[in-house]
C-alpha cells in the first residue's frame, strides 16, 4: 500500500469514529436546558437550578438517601417544605430505592411521623411494591400509618399497597386493631385484596353445626324458636333446605345468635332470607359479654328475596366472641334464616 493510500485510509478511520462518537453523545439540541450548543453551559445551568432549589447538587444527588433522611428527622414542617421544590420528589424517590434508605425510614418513628402526613411522599410510597413490603413489616412504620388519615388514605387507595399489608402478619395484626384503618379499606376498591389475606389463620362459610352447642366451639341461640327442626343451629348448619324461624310474631327485635368460644375476627356476613319480605331492615352487632352489644353492620334498607344470598363488608376492630343478627322491622312478622356465614380470622 502506498503511502497515500495508507494517509487515505487512516483519515477514513478518523472520519468514521469521529461519526460514531458524535452519534453515541446524541443531539445537543435534545437538551431541556436554555444551553443547547454547550455541554458545559449546560451542566452549569443545571447545577444553579439545583442549588437554587435549596442544596448542592453533589450533595443531594450523590447523597440523595440520607438528606432525605436528614429532611424527615427534621420533623413534618421541614420535610414538608423541602418535598414541595421542585426536583426534590426524585431526590426522595432515591430513598425508595435503597435498602439502607428504607430500612433506617420505617424504624425510625420520628421518620415515619414525617412521612406519613404527607400526603405527595404517602402517594409515592404506596405505589412502591418495595418500600410497602419494608413498612409492612415494621411495627413503628405500622403504628405511625395506622395513626395518620393522610396515611390511610394513600394505602387505602392503591392496589399495591394493601397486597403489600395484606401479606405481612405485622401489617396484618395492626390493622385488625385499628377501626379507622378498617373504615378506609372497607369503603375502598381494594377490600378484597385485604379480606383475602391468609397471614392470619381464617375460617369462613359454614360453622357446620349440628346442633345448638358444639363444645369447645360454638353456641348458638334466638330470641324463640317455632318449633322443633327450626332451632337456631339450622341457621348455621350448612344445609341449604333448613332455616331457623322466630316462634313469636313481632314486627321486630327477632335476633339469631353465635358465640365463639375464642373471640373472632368477622369482615365478611352472608345472608340467606327463608322468605321474601321476611325482614327489611335489619344490623349485625357484637359483644364480649353478651349483654352489652354494638353494632358492627346495619342494613336499614334490605331487600330480601327467598333463598337469594347477600355479602356484607364488616369491618369491626379487635376480635369479639358474641355475634348477633338483629331483625330491626319485618313486613311478614316473623324472621326466619336459612343460612349466615360469617368469614374472618381466628
Amino acid at each position: 500500500m502506498t503511502l497515500e493510500q495508507r494517509i487515505t485510509a487512516l483519515a477514513q478511520a478518523t472520519g468514521a469514529d469521529i461519526k460514531a462518537l458524535l452519534a453515541a453523545q446524541g443531539s445537543l439540541q435534545a437538551l431541556t436546558t436554555s444551553a443547547k450548543s454547550n455541554l458545559v453551559a449546560a451542566v452549569n445551568e443545571l447545577k444553579s437550578a439545583v442549588d437554587a432549589a435549596g442544596g448542592g447538587a453533589s450533595d443531594e444527588l450523590l447523597h440523595g438517601p440520607a438528606i432525605v433522611s436528614q429532611k424527615l428527622l427534621e420533623g413534618p414542617v421541614a420535610f414538608n417544605s423541602w418535598i414541595a421544590v421542585s426536583g426534590n420528589l426524585v431526590i426522595f424517590r432515591q430513598l425508595l430505592d435503597s435498602l439502607a434508605g428504607l430500612t433506617y425510614l420505617v424504624n425510625n418513628s420520628v421518620a415515619m411521623q414525617s412521612l406519613a402526613g404527607n400526603a405527595t411522599a404517602m402517594g409515592e410510597v404506596a405505589a412502591s411494591a418495595s418500600a410497602m413490603r419494608a413498612m409492612a413489616a415494621s411495627q413503628t412504620s405500622m403504628n405511625a400509618l395506622v395513626a395518620d388519615a393522610t396515611a390511610r388514605t394513600a394505602v387505602a387507595s392503591s392496589a399495591v399497597a394493601v397486597a403489600a399489608l395484606a401479606a405481612s402478619p405485622v401489617a396484618m395484626h395492626t390493622l385488625v386493631n385499628n377501626q379507622p384503618m378498617l373504615s378506609a379499606l372497607v369503603s375502598s376498591a381494594h377490600w378484597g385484596l385485604f379480606k383475602a389475606s391468609t397471614v392470619l389463620p381464617v375460617f369462613g362459610g359454614s360453622l357446620a353445626m349440628v346442633a345448638d352447642a358444639a363444645p369447645g366451639f360454638a353456641t348458638t341461640s334466638a330470641s324463640s324458636v317455632n318449633a322443633a327442626g327450626f332451632e337456631a343451629f339450622r341457621a348455621f348448619d350448612g344445609v341449604a333446605a333448613s332455616r331457623w324461624a322466630s316462634g313469636v310474631a313481632a314486627a321486630s327485635g327477632a335476633w339469631l345468635r353465635v358465640s365463639f368460644v375464642q373471640p373472632r375476627f368477622v369482615h365478611t356476613l352472608r345472608v340467606v332470607p327463608n322468605a321474601n319480605g321476611v325482614y327489611t331492615a335489619w344490623r349485625l352487632d357484637y359483644s364480649d359479654d353478651a349483654a352489652n352489644w354494638s353494632p358492627a353492620y346495619s342494613a336499614a334498607s334490605y331487600t330480601a328475596q327467598a333463598g337469594v344470598a347477600t355479602t356484607h363488608p364488616v369491618a369491626v376492630a379487635e376480635r369479639h366472641r358474641h355475634w348477633r343478627f338483629f331483625v330491626v322491622t319485618s313486613s311478614t312478622g316473623f324472621a326466619a334464616t336459612r343460612e349466615l356465614e360469617l368469614d374472618g380470622w381466628l
